[in-house]
């Protein structure tokens, strides 16, 4: 009699791991909620990027895919064209209505500045240029110093 062996689609494979790499701010650029890319794109491993596919992969964050074409937002809700704004010719990126409604962060406060956190993919076992995005989670801590032992 033959092993039976775990069908592949019932295999898991691990999550791929991230880092940090900062806190941006989005912004209102002609009607778009924008946030700059530029270092999340350059460290992600295709610098010369010219799109990110997004997918709701987590349940508050976005993971985008960072692709050589320029996506059609049409085609795709949450693939966005990089674009270069500002003075400074800073790389960023639209979030697209459908990914701010995951991320539910509501359109107006995102037109006044929400802080995001920009976090890409480390994971050698991974071979597309990955970048996510989430709200920044601020924890308060409180911290009790324990009491002396009487003797």
């Amino acid at each position: 009699m033959l092993p039976v062996l775990p069908m592949p689609e019932l295999m898991t494979k691990p999550k791929p791991t991230y880092r940090n790499v900062g806190t941006v701010t989005t912004r209102d650029q002609n009607g778009s909620i924008v946030i700059p890319v530029q270092d999340a794109v350059d460290q992600s491993g295709n610098a010369g990027g010219n799109g990110i596919v997004f997918h709701r992969d987590s349940p508050k964050g976005l993971t985008g895919e960072v692709v050589d074409n320029r996506p059609d937002g049409r085609r795709h809700e949450l693939a966005r064209a990089i674009n270069e704004f500002g003075s400074r010719s800073v790389k960023s990126v639209a979030i697209p209505p459908a990914g701010l409604e995951h991320l539910d962060i509501d359109r107006s406060d995102a037109a006044d500045g929400v802080e995001l956190d920009l976090w890409v993919c480390n994971d050698p076992n991974e071979d597309r240029a990955l970048i996510a995005v989430t709200p920044v989670v601020y924890q308060e801590m409180q911290i009790t110093t324990p009491e002396r032992d009487s003797e």
